[in-house]
């Protein structure tokens, strides 16, 4: 058995084969909370009220700028400083201040603590954040996953209705210092250099489909919101080789997959009822969603919808994206880079305007009768190593000549 507790979880343990996932759903008691402030040089600090350790060692953080704001909540850069204290009552410092992300979840406009619904929302955001990245450390992506240092909270005890509770809660991970895929493609991205764009998206999309097959295989694990600005991409001083059985494709990007906000994963028989545990409350609970093929259906029309992939990919690439996106559903098939109605219904072939990227695409691929088997990551890899030792050999037969 593996104890979390290093992580802020302090009575979560996991056979090591993730066997037991869904009945360690973590309860807020069981989250580490924040002592009270206190000024280091000027600086307003907060430590845990426990260590997480046997050796005395207490975390803190300083809370900087705001980075990033979304629906479920916002992100800070922060430091985070490692202290142990002496048998005279002082600290010394074991980890200096080093730069963080924070990922803070607060209550409600107009509400003093959150409801129970999003601390348990947030708790197993952090949690699946956590299994995922220990999964990846044991590949060839060892940084395909933020590493995730502490979660915990700050409990208010004031006994006065509305008052009492968790004020919010916070997951403290690594700061990675990458573009957005979004912001990666604008950069690198023109209509007039197709073979140069489809290099970039084959190794991308090839990194992406290894993580997805690792996290996969290990959990059963569905991201569901794998989109542009989910995905940090950066270059490589060295080439990396990543092997999916035969298949092999030498990259150099390091892509890192971040927001774990609408992850689940499939809990095997005979987990009954609870067949799922999952994050987040925008999909129903219990809605099983085990399909390989989602999360890279929904990246690649995500791509599509900012950059249509036919005005930037060579016409063989293309060609095969559009096989991947022929979708099975409702006896026929539906067009994945078409575009969805809000309502989640496919546009149909020739329908006039730009595909938006909204919530049709998350209730198309929720749709029990819908699974996109062409996008399963592993068929992606191999497809992708195939098109680009096919492009190499090409180039190579070009320089001969």
């Amino acid at each position: 058995m593996r104890k979390l507790v290093e992580h802020g979880f302090l009575d979560t343990e996991l056979n090591d084969q993730l066997g037991n996932i869904c009945d360690v759903i973590p309860h807020a008691r069981e989250i580490a909370r924040l002592g009270k402030e206190q000024k280091i040089n000027g600086e307003t600090w907060r430590f845990l009220d426990r260590s997480l350790n046997a050796t005395n060692q207490y975390v803190g953080w300083h809370i900087g700028e705001l980075y990033r704001e979304g629906t479920y909540g916002k992100i800070h850069k922060a430091f985070r400083m490692v202290v142990q204290k002496r048998s005279d009552g002082l600290f010394d410092v074991k980890e200096s201040p080093h730069e963080v992300v924070v990922k803070l979840t607060m209550p409600p406009t107009g509400s003093k603590v959150l409801p129970g619904e999003d601390v348990t929302a947030h708790t197993s955001e952090a949690l699946l954040h956590v299994l995922a990245w220990k999964a990846m450390q044991e590949t060839a992506t060892p940084w395909a996953i933020p590493r995730p240092y502490e979660v915990y909270g700050d409990y208010a005890t004031v006994e006065e209705p509305g008052t009492k509770g968790w004020r919010s809660m916070s997951l403290c991970m690594s700061y990675v210092r990458g573009r957005t895929l979004h912001s990666f493609l604008q950069k690198h991205w023109n209509p007039d250099t197709r073979k140069a764009n489809t290099r970039i998206f084959v190794e991308v999309l090839a990194q992406v489909a290894y993580i997805l097959y690792h996290l996969q295989r290990r959990m059963q694990l569905n991201h569901r919101d794998v989109k542009v600005n989910n995905i940090l991409v950066r270059p490589r001083l060295e080439p990396v080789l990543l092997e999916i059985g035969s298949d092999l494709f030498l990259t150099n990007y390091e892509v890192t997959l971040i927001d774990f906000g609408f992850a689940c994963v499939g809990c095997p028989p005979p987990k009954t009822p609870m067949t799922v545990f999952q994050a987040g409350s925008w999909f129903p609970f219990g809605e099983l969603c085990c399909k390989v093929g989602r999360d890279l259906a929904q990246l690649i029309f995500c791509i599509h919808c900012y950059f249509p992939l036919s005005d930037y990919l060579t016409p063989a690439m293309a060609t095969a994206v559009r096989s991947w996106m022929a979708i099975p559903w409702n006896g026929g098939t539906a067009d994945g880079l078409h575009g969805f109605t809000k309502e989640g219904r496919p546009r149909r072939t020739g329908s006039g305007g730009h595909p938006e990227y909204n919530t049709g695409v998350y209730e198309f691929l929720r749709r029990p009768d819908v699974d996109p088997t062409a996008c399963d990551p592993h068929t992606i890899f191999k497809e992708c190593a195939r098109l680009h030792l096919n492009e190499k050999a090409a180039d190579s037969a070009k320089n001969e000549h």
